[in-house]
């Protein structure tokens, strides 16, 4: 929907809305102006039926006679105007019109020759109404053919509480309705311009914000999505707008960014290409100083390692050399203490010696103490026999044999101690013999042994003395190595340290043309987002 449509749409809606506040308010005009002509009516009324109450209250007080009091009310009521078209009847008791001020044609008539539409007669409506009220205050409508037309009236009633007479009033809603629609046409007319303003200025306010947008604010909305979605396209537009409107001014913007980004386009291809021919040579430099620092940092770590083999190597000769030295004076010594070990030996050999005859004289005396044992055991054993003998004969005895027998077992008791101590001084006898003959076995073994070792004891010291006169001789030799190697350290070293310096160039070389290669990279990084950004629009 385009905005005039909105402005017509919205003018329709407010001259809508005027309307019907406008017919909103006559309809409450129109009820509070029935409210306020029922309310006069009804004061009016209530004037006119007062007065006529007091004058008959003055009657009936004998102030004055009933036909006096009759005759000032008909002069009262018949001079009571209060509109041009409008007044208070009064009728009698017997429905014959008393007073009507504007119609005095009517005096002596009777009210029940009135009729309505139907030809009822409207005195008696009034009659039945008041009947029905009790004579207050009542309302009856009814209706009347005027000038060919039928229309509504509205009439109010009260009777007098003495005489009986009837005094009433009329309202006409046609009269009403003639009110309403005369200001309800003035309000139209009102209402109507008020919407033709408010529709002249929308239109006006429209037309100038279109004027200001160039076109409709879909087709300007339209426009500018397309630029900020990146469409730069030149299109042939629907419409010419003003430069100075939104509209021509988004399109000159367009072909100025499709213009700015055209040549960015150019210069970012320009700049990929050229970073990549730098990356391209910096990569080949990097490689050649590469290997060329990969190539130093050989040869230093061959020379550093050639330096470490050769400063190794001399102290090993070092090393060996003090190791020679200690061997010689340790063979020294060695050969003195063999020496004195032999002499040991020889002495031990004679100690052995002793002892083997020692433990040969012990062997023969266990035998003799075995023997003596075994005399013992035969001695202990014919002992006990004698004893068990002599038991035999005292129980014979009888009682003079008791003390005998009593004896006699004691004997037995030690004979059998002695049996049992001499069999346990032989069981450790026998172990001795035993411990005896093992000890001489093994000291037979170690006498042989002892004489092996002495032998070896001396060649040991002849070929500690042949080791004594190599090792002086190897240790001549190591030093010599030894000098020989250190002067090789220090060469190794002075190339290492010569290597180390080309590598140091080369790396530092290396590092610069790394940080070449990084920087074309980054400039070829920066030139694929530029890429990729123009990408974004479509020129």
């Amino acid at each position: 929907m385009s905005l005039k449509i909105k402005a017509w749409a919205l003018s329709i809606g407010v001259l809508v809305a005027l309307i019907l506040v406008m017919f909103t308010g006559l309809n409450v005009m129109r009820d509070m102006s029935a409210k306020d002509n029922r309310a006069r009516i009804e004061q009016l009324m209530t004037s006119t039926y007062l007065s006529i109450v007091q004058l008959e209250n003055m009657a009936a007080s004998g102030k004055l006679s009933e036909e006096q009091a009759k005759a000032i009310a008909t002069q009262i009521l018949r001079e009571n105007k209060y509109h041009k078209s409008e007044y208070v009847y009064v009728t009698d008791e017997k429905l014959n019109f008393v007073a009507t001020p504007l119609d005095p044609q009517l005096h002596g008539t009777s009210f029940n020759e009135f009729k309505d539409a139907k030809g009822g007669s409207v005195g008696a409506l009034a009659v039945a109404a008041l009947n029905k009220s009790g004579g207050a205050l009542t309302e009856y409508p009814w209706t009347s053919e005027r000038e060919g037309k039928v229309v509504d009236l509205l009439s109010v009633a009260q009777r007098t509480p003495r005489w009986g007479w009837i005094v009433g009033n009329g309202v006409s809603f046609a009269e009403a309705d003639a009110r309403f629609w005369a200001t309800a046409k003035w309000e139209v007319v009102i209402c109507l311009a008020i919407a033709a303003v408010v529709a002249f200025l929308l239109l006006g306010t429209v037309r100038s914000i279109l004027r200001d947008l160039g076109g409709e604010p879909a087709e300007v909305l339209k426009l500018v999505q397309a630029v900020a979605d990146g469409d730069l396209q030149d299109k042939r537009e629907q419409h010419q707008a003003s430069q100075s409107s939104i509209y021509g001014s988004v399109l000159r913007m367009r072909s100025s960014l499709r213009e700015v980004l055209t040549q960015l386009s150019q210069a970012v291809n320009t700049l990929h290409h050229t970073s990549d021919d730098i990356v391209s040579r910096a990569q080949d430099s990097n490689r050649l100083i590469e290997a060329q620092g990969n190539a130093a940092t050989r040869i230093a770590q061959t020379a550093e390692s050639f330096a470490e083999q050769t400063r190794s190597a001399a102290d090993q000769a070092a090393t060996a050399r003090q190791q020679s030295e200690s061997a010689t004076q340790i063979s020294a010594k060695g050969l003195t203490v063999i020496s004195s070990a032999v002499t040991r030996f020889a002495d031990i050999e004679q100690a052995v010696g002793d002892t083997q005859s020692s433990i040969d004289d012990l062997a023969q005396r266990v035998a003799s103490i075995s023997a003596v044992i075994a005399v013992i055991r035969d001695v202990a054993d014919q002992t006990n026999l004698l004893a068990l003998n002599a038991a035999i004969e005292a129980a014979r005895a009888g009682d003079m044999g008791r003390g005998f027998a009593v004896v006699a077992d004691e004997v037995r008791k030690l004979a059998e101690r002695t049996s049992s101590a001499t069999q346990e001084i032989g069981q450790t006898i026998t172990a001795v013999q035993g411990s005896g003959q093992n000890a001489k076995s093994r000291m037979d073994d170690m006498f042989i042994q002892l004489k092996e070792g002495i032998r070896q004891a001396k060649e040991g010291g002849e070929a500690v003395k042949a080791i004594r006169q190599e090792t002086e001789a190897t240790s001549i030799v190591v030093g010599a190595i030894g000098n020989a190697l250190s002067a090789q350290v220090g060469a190794s070293l002075q190339i290492r340290n010569d290597v180390d310096e080309v590598a140091q160039s080369s790396s530092g070389t290396m590092s610069a043309a790394q940080g070449t290669v990084g920087a074309a990279h980054s400039i070829k990084s920066v030139s694929t987002q530029l890429a990729s950004l123009v990408q974004k629009f479509r020129l």
